[in-house]
């Protein structure tokens, strides 16, 4: 928490003076802060301003990364749609300036979209693409992060043995080393191999990384896991239910 708005009354200054790059990274950054306190829908605005301002100005890598921003926040909402419209100017724009960080991440979110569109055979050949560019890039954490997804994707379209191979790229790091979103993915897998009592245990070891990080969306994620692990038949698994709809309901993520 800032004592004072310190962003807010940056962007008023430079706003004041008509310097309009200025103008563009507080909208950037406000965007972040509002992002990471979880006001989604505050901060998908603020992206949209600042990718029209360094569209106006001519800051195309600048805006190739705000554009991405938008994305990647459409992307975590369910706005798959949205998301997809975006992606392919990102890609033309990070290929143009031969930023291969965002040409990686772009891929990333595009597979994600594809997924979406019942296209998990075109989203994993473009995960692989990915995973190979942040390889390059020497990124171990993008590269599991992509891992992630590979096997998310692979487990929403009922391939369970390919997500079990996924899954072993992510066994290097030690079970106290893993993110939130690793534990999820690994309960998953766990249910759908009908074990239920590992998958309740990697569920609620990823939910105590979550808070521990103040992760809400994860924890959201991962309450969802639980509702269904522990049924709506129980009062606890209803509870869950209620508390991850709040969460991702109030960061405007799309739940069923």
């Amino acid at each position: 928490e800032e004592p004072v708005p310190y962003g807010a009354l940056a962007l008023q200054a430079y706003t004041d003076l008509g310097n309009l790059p200025r103008q563009g990274h507080c909208l950037n950054n406000l965007a972040v802060q509002a992002f990471t306190a979880g006001q989604w829908d505050v901060a998908l605005t603020s992206y949209r301003r600042a990718t029209d301002l360094f569209r106006r100005i001519g800051d195309t890598a600048a805006e190739g990364n705000a554009a991405f921003n938008q994305a990647e926040l459409l992307v975590c909402q369910r706005r798959h749609a949205e998301a997809a419209a975006l992606l392919p100017e990102v890609l033309h724009i990070a290929r143009a300036v031969d930023d291969e960080e965002l040409v990686a991440l772009a891929l990333r979110e595009q597979a994600r979209t594809l997924a979406a569109a019942d296209d998990p055979d075109g989203a994993v050949a473009v995960l692989l693409d990915a995973r190979a560019r942040f390889e390059t890039l020497a990124e171990p954490s993008e590269v599991r992060a992509t891992d992630v997804v590979l096997v998310e994707v692979l487990l929403d379209a009922d391939r369970y043995a390919e997500a079990g191979t996924a899954l072993e790229q992510l066994a290097g790091s030690a079970d106290g080393d893993r993110s939130a979103s690793e534990h999820r993915v690994i309960g998953r897998h766990h249910v759908a191999g009908g074990r239920t009592e590992e998958a309740l245990l990697s569920v609620r070891r990823g939910l105590e990384v979550a808070e521990r990080a103040s992760n809400r969306y994860e924890e959201g994620l991962l309450l969802l896991e639980l509702a269904a692990l522990r049924g709506r038949e129980a009062d606890a698994g209803a509870s869950d239910l209620t508390r991850a709809r709040e969460i991702l309901g109030s960061m405007g993520v799309l739940v069923g």
